[in-house]
C-alpha cells in the first residue's frame, strides 16, 4: 500500500528497452490477429453449360472461405451450376483448419490485452517492479510462457496455412465438387489470395522474436540477476571475503617494549651534548 500511495506517471520507462518493447509488442499483436481474421477470399472456377439447343455458355463461380477456415461451414456453393433454380449447398468441402487459426488468434488477442495492462503498470507503478521481487518475477515468467506460446501458435498456423494453400487450388476444389463438375464442365481460373494470411504468420514469428528478446531486459529486473551480479562483484583475491578465513591470533614479541615502558629519547644522546639533529649545543 505504501508503494501505491505515491502513484505518479513515469513515461521515461517507455524509453527503456523493456518498456519500448512492450509498445512494439502491442502493435505487432494487433497486426497478427487482425490479418488472420479480416481475410475473405475464394477460389474461382469457370463452369461451361450446354443448353437443350446445344448452345454452350460459361460463367464464373467463386468458392469463398474465411476465418476460422472451417470449410465445411464457410465454403458454400450455389448448385446445380447449369440450372436456373439454384440453392446454397454446404458441407461439400471437408477440410478444417480452424484449430490452429483460432489458437493463433487467441494468443494474439491475449498478448494484446497483456500489453494493455502492463504498459500502464510500467508507467504508473514502476516502484512496484523495482521493489517487489514477486512482480518482476511474474513479469519475466509470463513473458517466457508467452514466447513459447507464440512459437507454438505461429509454427502450427504456418504449417496449416501451407496445407490450406494447396487445398484451395482450383484443381482440388473441382475434385471436391465430384459429380457436380462433369469432365470438361469445370475449368480452373485461380486460387484464393492467401498473401495476407502469410503476413499474419510472419507477424506471429515477429512477436515470438520480440518477446524472446525482451526476456533479457526483464530478467535484469529480477532479484535472480541482481543477486548473481552482486556475487560477481566480490574480489576473488580478498581473503577476508572467504567464509573459511580465520583471523590469526596475535602473540606479543618479548623483545619489543610494552606500550607503557620506557621510550627512547630523541632529544639527547650519550657521549656528548648534541641536539636532535646531532649538532653540539652551547
Amino acid at each position: 500500500m505504501d508503494l501505491l500511495s505515491n502513484v505518479k506517471a513515469d513515461f521515461e520507462v517507455l524509453r527503456e528497452p523493456r518498456g519500448f518493447m512492450r509498445v512494439v509488442q502491442l502493435v505487432l499483436a494487433i497486426f497478427a490477429f487482425a490479418t488472420i481474421t479480416s481475410v475473405k477470399t475464394g477460389t474461382q472456377i469457370r463452369v461451361y453449360c450446354t443448353s437443350a439447343s446445344n448452345v454452350t455458355s460459361s460463367h464464373k463461380i467463386e468458392i469463398n472461405y474465411s476465418y476460422p477456415f472451417r470449410f465445411k461451414k464457410t465454403a458454400d456453393v450455389m448448385l446445380p451450376f447449369c440450372e436456373q433454380e439454384k440453392e446454397v449447398i454446404s458441407g461439400l468441402f471437408t477440410k478444417n483448419y480452424s484449430s490452429s487459426a483460432e489458437f493463433f488468434c487467441f494468443v494474439g488477442v491475449v498478448s494484446f490485452l497483456m500489453q494493455v495492462v502492463l504498459i500502464p503498470a510500467y508507467v504508473f507503478i514502476t516502484p512496484v517492479f523495482a521493489k517487489d521481487s514477486l512482480a518482476s518475477k511474474l513479469d519475466f515468467l509470463v513473458s517466457v510462457a508467452w514466447t513459447i506460446l507464440w512459437f507454438i501458435a505461429s509454427t502450427a498456423w504456418a504449417d496449416n496455412l501451407n496445407k490450406m494453400a494447396k487445398y484451395v487450388q482450383p484443381e482440388n476444389m473441382i475434385e471436391e465438387l465430384g459429380d457436380h463438375c462433369q469432365p470438361g464442365m469445370c475449368q480452373p481460373i485461380r486460387s484464393g489470395d492467401n498473401s495476407t494470411l502469410t503476413v499474419s504468420a510472419m507477424f506471429g514469428f515477429l512477436n515470438m522474436g520480440l518477446c524472446g528478446a525482451s526476456l533479457w531486459f526483464l530478467f535484469k529486473e529480477t532479484e535472480w540477476h541482481k543477486d548473481k551480479e552482486g556475487a560477481g562483484h566480490e574480489d576473488p583475491n580478498n581473503v577476508y571475503s572467504d567464509p573459511g578465513y580465520q583471523t590469526p591470533e596475535y602473540t606479543a614479541d618479548p623483545t619489543i617494549p610494552a606500550a607503557g615502558g620506557a621510550q627512547p629519547s630523541f632529544g639527547s644522546h650519550t657521549g656528548g651534548n648534541e641536539d636532535y639533529y646531532g649538532q653540539p649545543t652551547y
